[in-house]
C-alpha cells in the first residue's frame, strides 16, 4: 500500500498536519487538540469510536522526528470540537474553510466538511440552538414530512439480502394516531421508523444516512424508567426543554407498571443532516441523563431503528 502523504495547513498561530490515507483526510491529534484547546488529548480519544482514530509511523509520512503519530478522522474532529467546549476555538475552525493553500488533491477537506465542523461546534456549545431546533410548533402545524418506516427487524431493501422489500413511509400524523391507538402484534412484525426523509435501498445504513440523511426528529429509547408514567416523563421534558417542545411518549411492548419502558419522539422545527443529527442526539441524551433519565445511546447512530407504538399487557402514553 502506498505510504500516506502529509500536508501542513497554517492558520492564525496554529499548524495542523493533515494526512491523506486510504482516500480520506486525517488530522494529527496533537495539532488539532492544541488548535481547539484540548489539554488532555489522551482523554479526548476516549470519546471517539475505534474507526475514528489511527496510528501512522513518522517515517511513513517523511517525518522522522516523530516515531508514531495518532491521527483523527473528520467525524472524530466533530466530536473533539464538541468535547472541547471552547468558544475561542471557533474562529480557528472557521478559518479552515477559507484556506486556499489546502492541497487540491485532497477532496476530503472540503467546504462541506469544514462547514459541518463549524456548525457542530456552535450547536454543541449553544444550549439555545438545541432548543431552537426542537421548537416544533411550526412543523406540527404546517407540515408532515415522510419518514422511512418498516416492519420487523428483518425488513430490509438492501440489494443482495435474502428477501429485500421496499421500505414504507409514515408521517408524524400517522404516528400520533398510532400512539393513541397502538397495534398489538408480535415484535417480529412491529412497525419501526428511522426519522430521516432520505429513503432508498440503503436507508438503514448508518454511513448512508450520516452522509445523505435529513432528520426531522430526535428520539429517546428508555428501558430503565421504573414506575414513572408517560405524564411524569413529559413533565421532565417540559422542565428540561421548556420552550414549545412538542413530543410523543408511549410505552413499549414489554413495558410493565413496575418498569414503564418508554420511547420519546421530539419532532424538529427544521430538518438536520445526518452528521448534525448524531451531535444533536448526543446532546439530547446528555440532557436527559442530567435530568435523571437514562437513555440507550444507540439512538446516536443514524440508522438505528425506533419501534413505534405496539401495545403490550401494559400501555401508557402522552402527547404534548
Amino acid at each position: 500500500m502506498k505510504n500516506p502523504t502529509i500536508t501542513t495547513i497554517t492558520f492564525q498561530n496554529y499548524k495542523i498536519r493533515t494526512v491523506r490515507r486510504d482516500n480520506s483526510t486525517w488530522f494529527v491529534k496533537a495539532d488539532i487538540c492544541q488548535a481547539i484547546g484540548i489539554a488532555d488529548s489522551r482523554e479526548a480519544l476516549n470519546y471517539l469510536y475505534p474507526e475514528e482514530k489511527n496510528i501512522v509511523e513518522g517515517q511513513d509520512i517523511n517525518d522522522p522526528g516523530e516515531l508514531l503519530l495518532t491521527i483523527i478522522s473528520e467525524s472524530g474532529i466533530r466530536k473533539l470540537v464538541h468535547y472541547s467546549g471552547n468558544h475561542e476555538a471557533e474562529d480557528s475552525i472557521l478559518s479552515l474553510s477559507h484556506l486556499s493553500d489546502i492541497d487540491n488533491q485532497t477532496p476530503g477537506v472540503t467546504e462541506d466538511i469544514l462547514s459541518k465542523v463549524r456548525s457542530l461546534h456552535l450547536k454543541a456549545l449553544g444550549k439555545s440552538n438545541l432548543q431552537a431546533v426542537m421548537d416544533t410548533t411550526q412543523l406540527l402545524r404546517d407540515g408532515h414530512p415522510n419518514i422511512i418506516s418498516g416492519n420487523g427487524s428483518f425488513h430490509t431493501a438492501r440489494p443482495g439480502a435474502k428477501n429485500p422489500k421496499a421500505y414504507n413511509w409514515t408521517t408524524f400524523q400517522d404516528i400520533c394516531s398510532m400512539v393513541k391507538n397502538p397495534v398489538n402484534i408480535p415484535k417480529s412484525e412491529a412497525p419501526w421508523a428511522i426519522f430521516s426523509t432520505t429513503g432508498g435501498e440503503l436507508a438503514r445504513g448508518h454511513k448512508f444516512q450520516r452522509e445523505h440523511g435529513r432528520y426531522c426528529a430526535l428520539v429517546a429509547d428508555l428501558d430503565e424508567v421504573g414506575s414513572l408514567t408517560a405524564l411524569d416523563l413529559s413533565n421532565t421534558m417540559l422542565i428540561t426543554f421548556p420552550t414549545n417542545t412538542s413530543h410523543l411518549i408511549y410505552s413499549t411492548k414489554s413495558a410493565t407498571a413496575e418498569n414503564n419502558k418508554s420511547r420519546i419522539i421530539v419532532p424538529l422545527a427544521v430538518p438536520v443532516s445526518g452528521a448534525d443529527y448524531e451531535i444533536y442526539q448526543d446532546i439530547f441524551n446528555d440532557k436527559l441523563i442530567a435530568a435523571g433519565i437514562e437513555p440507550d445511546r444507540a439512538t446516536e447512530r443514524c440508522g438505528q431503528l425506533l419501534y413505534l407504538p405496539n401495545r403490550g399487557a401494559f400501555y401508557d402514553h402522552h402527547i404534548a
